[in-house]
């Protein structure tokens, strides 16, 4: 049997693919990831024809909002981090800081973005295909450890002089409202 040169060279053009495929996946860091999902997904991007494409927040202070809880919290402590070894466990450090604040709801806010970054990631084909989403574990962990991720009831009364101005612009709007109507 005799070889075939053309043969055996698309092979080796499939391996070096493969490896740089593989080497590509690797190095993704969280910064990278936020990064791509920020500019792939959530922000107003131009198409070669120079037309705008909406992104999948409509206003512009939605994606601002996004950029802001992701690169302040995600990015600041795990931006340095390649994506694939990130763990359920340094989720979940990253979450605990954040509660630590009081700040539950942007807790839940980071968690979702940032399990959405990473999706849209898995969509593309950035990691391989055993790979978990480290937010999803960390989120089922946080579930059922009962985190609450929302935000706690409000217990603000009005003071004594909040009450008295309150009360004096009511009286003010009834006395206007009836002369409005004397008037009608």
């Amino acid at each position: 049997m005799g070889r075939c040169p053309a043969t055996e060279r698309r092979k080796e053009e499939q391996r070096l693919l493969e490896e740089s495929q593989k080497q590509k996946v690797s190095v993704l860091t969280v910064e990278c990831l936020v990064e791509l999902y920020l500019t792939e997904r959530i922000e107003d991007r131009k198409s070669a024809d120079g037309k705008i494409i909406p992104g999948a927040r409509k206003k512009k202070k939605g994606q601002m909002e996004v950029r802001r809880t992701l690169e302040n919290d995600a990015v600041a402590k795990l931006g340095h981090r390649i994506a694939s070894e990130v763990t359920r466990k340094d989720i979940i450090d990253l979450v605990n800081g954040i509660l630590a604040h009081g700040a539950n709801v942007q807790a839940g806010n980071l968690l979702r973005e940032l399990s959405l970054a990473y999706e849209f990631a898995i969509g593309l084909g950035r990691f391989d295909d055993s790979f978990a989403n480290p937010v999803l574990l960390a989120k089922l962990s946080l579930r059922q450890t009962r985190i609450k991720l929302t935000s706690e009831r409000g217990t603000r009364v009005l003071s004594e002089n909040e009450l008295t101005k309150f009360l004096k612009w009511l009286r003010v709007l009834l006395i206007l409202q009836r002369s409005k109507t004397c008037y009608v």
